[in-house]
């Protein structure tokens, strides 16, 4: 028996080598997703370098990336039965990918896109833990709300006619969120960088093509006669696109396989991907409470005399106008001051915004959850002693009360450090004989309505009684996008019960809009407005006073969907 030669070993080891490796990345990486269609040359290339062809069939594994050619296009199902849809020229990445078919929260759909576009539809990822799914590119971070959307990167080098470079996401079904803007169905936000918050381009880029038709073509018959094929509405080769992405549900036949590439198929110019970021958790969990929790991880209980006020506008459906009920975007708010033996709790990250708000008595319960939503325009101040905070979340967080669960569109909160209970405002109160007023402090709070305008308030003021019988706010933003609002407030009857919100028997109150109206261009279209006001004072003689306010419009003239808003105010005397 002759010994293998010199050449014939080194081949061995090379083999035994590049087995171990392939054997090593199995156990490191998981398939996370199967091809379900591959035209043209697209490649799937590993954290380690390796590269292969991607396959009709064949798996993709977290952490690798995928790389499309000029006219290539692929389709991947995910294991949770979400739906990717590579363009062609596209170079994208699972960065982190975790489902274990338990809906147990520890679900993870993270992805990268470098350049190029793909299509996404969500899957059980997506729907139910919508702070767990995010695609990131140069210029964007994008939170998804369970939806289906388009995201596609121009680079700085693409230099396409009309088509400025940066990140372009355009949503078909559900929402996103593109760096703090939130995107509604058949809308398209822009952005150039990371900094800037996306922009609601006027009408839909070049890049996007129109959306397919649903209905299925018509079977032609193949040269055999005893078979049929269906012929797919457009091929991927032909137009340049993925193709519309399929699920388990239709019996239409998928294309036939693409023929292997040409040995001069192209070979993209390495971009490369940043590396890959560390596995991310939303900071509050939805059922996070502030029993026996200590300052760790940059979260830590508030401290008894912390409280402020909150609005939310939310999808929902309620009848906020005499016999006439609505469903759309509303809004609505409240107030809550941390006391001892008291069922409240409250979280704060390590600037001291809350992260956890969670109240519960007879008249109710409520919770929101910032999760991983933006904070967006935030500042603080001093006033009446305290230090005072406000911003807006915006992204993925959740708002659970009786009426159920809901992601708002925008939570605009307000804190005080320290501020009086209801009991002690009625104290500081009861020694006030004649009317007092509070004036606006400019640029603090924010405000917002269904359009995701971001107003300011042009003027506003809080009078409040003697002994607080009776409290009005007014409010007048400024215009923004041909809109402004006039809004006044005012409760006669236990005014200040109304205005904490703390003696109510039925569920939260607040002060009654009495006066309320949306101008466009100058011109009054709506008068039927209806909302609330609610709030809390602070400092130890009630010298300050923070105000959270909402106003809702059926549809009118001018308002084809109706409109709300939501906003915070800080006031002091």
């Amino acid at each position: 028996m002759k010994s293998p030669n010199s050449s014939t070993w080194q081949r061995l080891r090379l083999l035994l080598a590049a087995t171990l490796l392939a054997t090593l990345a199995n156990t490191a990486w998981a398939a996370v997703g199967q091809f379900q269609f591959v035209s043209g040359d697209v490649r799937i290339t590993s954290p380690d370098g390796r590269e292969r062809q991607a396959q009709k069939g064949g798996e993709i594994n977290e952490g690798e990336s995928v790389i499309s050619a000029r006219g290539a296009t692929a389709q991947l199902r995910m294991t949770d039965g979400g739906i990717i849809a590579i363009r062609q020229e596209t170079q994208m990445r699972i960065d982190e990918y975790k489902f274990n078919g338990q809906e147990d929260g520890s679900e993870r759909s993270f992805f990268s896109l470098v350049k190029g576009g793909f299509r996404s539809i969500t899957g059980t990822v997506g729907k139910l833990h919508k702070e767990n799914y995010r695609i990131k590119t140069p210029s964007a971070t994008i939170g998804i709300r369970g939806t289906d959307s388009e995201t596609t990167h121009v680079p700085t080098d693409a230099r396409l006619p009309g088509v400025p470079a940066g990140t372009y996401n355009r949503v078909n079904t559900g929402a996103t969120v593109v760096n703090g803007t939130l995107v509604h169905p058949n809308q398209v936000a822009y952005t150039p960088n990371l900094n800037t918050a996306g922009v609601l381009l006027p009408k839909m880029p070049p890049i996007f093509e129109p959306p397919k038709t649903s209905a299925k073509p018509a079977p032609q018959k193949t040269e055999n006669k005893s078979e049929t094929t269906t012929a797919p509405t457009e091929t991927a080769a032909s137009s340049g696109t993925a193709p519309t992405p399929t699920t388990d549900a239709t019996t239409e036949t998928p294309p036939p396989p693409p023929p292997p590439p040409a040995a001069t198929a192209v070979v993209l110019a390495s971009a490369a991907l940043p590396p890959p970021p560390p596995p991310t958790t939303a900071v509050v969990g939805s059922t996070a409470s502030t029993s026996g929790v200590t300052s760790t991880g940059g979260v830590y209980p508030a401290p008894i005399g912390y409280g402020g006020v909150g609005g939310d506008i939310s999808w929902r459906t309620e009848c906020p106008f005499a016999g006439a009920c609505y469903t759309g975007w509303l809004s609505g708010g409240g107030s809550v001051v941390l006391e001892a033996n008291t069922n409240r709790s409250i979280l704060l990250d390590g600037g001291g915004f809350p992260v956890l708000i969670a109240t519960s008595d007879t008249t109710g319960s409520m919770q929101y959850t910032a999760g991983t939503a933006s904070l967006l325009d935030s500042g603080q101040t001093a006033a009446a002693g305290t230090t005072v905070r406000w911003g807006r979340y915006v992204g993925a967080d959740s708002f659970v009360d009786n009426d159920g669960t809901r992601d708002p569109l925008v939570m605009n909160l307000m804190w005080a450090e320290s501020s009086l209970s209801y009991t002690q405002a009625q104290a500081a109160l009861a020694s006030v004989t004649t009317p007092v007023n509070f004036n606006l402090v400019s640029a603090a709070g924010t405000v917002i309505d269904d359009l995701n305008n971001v107003y300011h308030l042009a003027s506003g003021s809080l009078q409040v009684a003697s002994g607080g019988a009776n409290i009005t706010l007014q409010v007048i933003t400024d215009t923004v996008a041909t809109r402004s609002w006039d809004l006044t407030y005012q409760s006669t009857s236990g005014a200040l019960s109304q205005f904490y919100q703390a003696t109510a028997t039925t569920g939260p109150s607040g002060i009654p809009l009495i006066a309320g109206s949306i101008k466009i261009n100058g011109a009054t279209v709506a008068t039927t407005v209806k909302g609330n006001a609610s709030g809390i004072f602070i400092g130890s003689t009630a010298t300050g006073a923070l105000a959270s306010f909402s106003a809702n419009a059926l549809p009118a003239a001018g308002l084809t969907s109706g409109a709300a808003l939501s906003g915070t105010a800080l006031l002091v005397r």
